[in-house]
């Protein structure tokens, strides 16, 4: 069982994927984007970037001001989509245990100035996982996306998830609001770090039993009209109103963006507002300012 969702995992194709699955994936990346603009405002986000001082890197804190190393951008913000808001009460329909796994693309993306299409592909390689391995932990889907955007053959993402899994904390806490935020983070970072040390060979051979079949009913998407009103509810607070309407616009159609880094961009608080028909590429990772207008549309 689990060497097939490996090899699903592997075959997962963008190419091949149905518009339910595009669809699909496209609006969980806009629900976990919209979570962690509207919590990157609260107290909890600000106290932790205090207290671990990120590297600086090419990876977006949603809704700040600064890029930070990929697996810093992960964890942080995780936490942020996972800390409790009003927003999180009006988007029912999102699997919260897909947020982790979709900061850590997006933060690798980045990273890789990959494409959208590879960033939709990986998402669905992570809610394959998320879906069959339910028993398994939220850090194994993240394995999964990120095995697939690190294009890992079998053996590599069967050592992603198995490390993976064995990272992710496994001692039961009573539903604390902080500790489900952090441990949002603890899970991006852990199945980033596993896919990126079984891309290296650094691990092998592992057992696999914290890994165990399961299945999962998704929740269908609402509709784009829906959705984007719920984005744009929750991203008010911290994004320039101007913005919201062509980031919305540039997330429905990421699989076309030609790199995520040109999407980071526009998650900057302090960021200009770009014009209509038009997106900026990032010049000095650093100064939001120095940005250089192109006539690419996606």
């Amino acid at each position: 069982m689990v060497d097939s969702i490996v090899q699903a995992i592997c075959e997962t194709d963008h190419a091949w994927l149905t518009e339910d699955a595009r669809s699909g994936a496209t609006a969980v990346i806009i629900g976990t984007l919209g979570l962690a603009l509207a919590g990157s405002s609260c107290p909890l986000a600000g106290e932790i970037i205090a207290a671990i001082s990120p590297r600086t890197g090419p990876s977006t804190i949603f809704g700040g001001d600064r890029g930070v190393a990929a697996i810093d951008a992960a964890y942080l913000n995780a936490v942020a989509a996972r800390t409790p808001t009003e927003s999180e009460e009006t988007i029912a329909w999102l699997d919260r245990s897909a947020v982790p796994m979709v900061t850590a693309l997006l933060s690798l993306g980045e990273a890789r100035q990959t494409d959208g299409g590879r960033l939709v592909e990986a998402v669905c390689a992570g809610l394959l996982a998320l879906d069959r391995l339910v028993a398994a932990s939220e850090a194994v889907a993240v394995a999964g996306g990120c095995a697939r955007m690190l294009n890992l053959d079998a053996d590599r993402v069967a050592n992603a998830l198995k490390l993976a899994a064995a990272l992710q904390p496994s001692c039961p806490v009573a539903p604390n609001p902080v500790l489900v935020s952090l441990r949002a983070g603890e899970a991006a970072r852990a199945g980033l770090l596993a896919a990126s040390l079984a891309a290296g060979d650094v691990i092998s051979d592992l057992a696999l039993a914290d890994v165990l079949p399961g299945s999962r009913v998704p929740v269908p998407p609402p509709s784009p009209s829906s959705l984007f009103g719920w984005f744009e509810h929750v991203t008010a607070c911290v994004l320039p109103a101007d913005n919201v309407a062509i980031l919305f616009e540039r997330l429905e159609t990421i699989d076309a963006a030609a790199n995520l880094a040109d999407i980071g961009r526009l998650l900057q608080t302090g960021a200009k507002t770009p014009s209509p028909g038009s997106v900026f590429s990032r010049v000095d990772l650093a100064v939001a300012d120095y940005l250089v207008e192109t006539q690419w549309v996606p």
